[in-house]
Order: structure tokens, then C-alpha cells, then sequence
């Protein structure tokens, strides 16, 4: 895990960041390790263009294939871990 500091957060920005958390009854870390989880999912839209990519550089995928390596393989070619 990393940690990082975010400075000037806008005080109305950080005063909803608050409240929420105290209606969701967590701290404000969790809130925000929440707030960033959900920010960066990919949207359907990316999954699919990432599937098309893969498709148009693997072509489509035999049976039997170790579709987990393959991932692996693809994924470490974006930097991901």
C-alpha cells in the first residue's frame, strides 16, 4: 500500500466527505478509500474497448488455453498490478 497527501481540498468538498462518512458510520479514511475505489473503476465502456484490444492482438481464444496466464500476461503490459 501507498500513501499520498491531497492539499487544498475544497472545505465544502471535505465537509461532504465528513458527513458521509458519519452517516455510513466509518471514518473518514474508509470514506475516502471508498470514494477513490469507486472512482476508478473501469466503466463498461473501457472493459470493453480493453476486450477488443486483447481480442484484436491475441485473436480469439482456444479451449484448453490458461486463460488466467493470459490475463496475467496482458495486465502486467498496462503496468497493473
Amino acid at each position: 500500500m501507498t500513501d499520498f497527501l491531497v492539499r487544498d481540498i475544497d472545505e465544502a468538498v471535505m465537509l461532504r466527505l465528513k458527513e458521509r462518512a458519519r452517516r455510513n458510520g466509518r471514518s473518514l479514511q474508509q470514506e475516502v478509500h471508498d470514494a477513490l475505489e469507486r472512482a476508478t473503476r473501469l466503466e463498461p465502456s473501457e472493459i470493453a474497448r480493453l476486450l477488443a484490444e486483447f481480442d484484436a492482438k491475441h485473436g480469439r481464444i482456444p479451449a484448453g488455453v490458461d486463460i488466467v496466464a493470459l490475463i496475467r500476461e496482458e495486465r502486467d503490459g498496462y503496468g497493473w498490478k
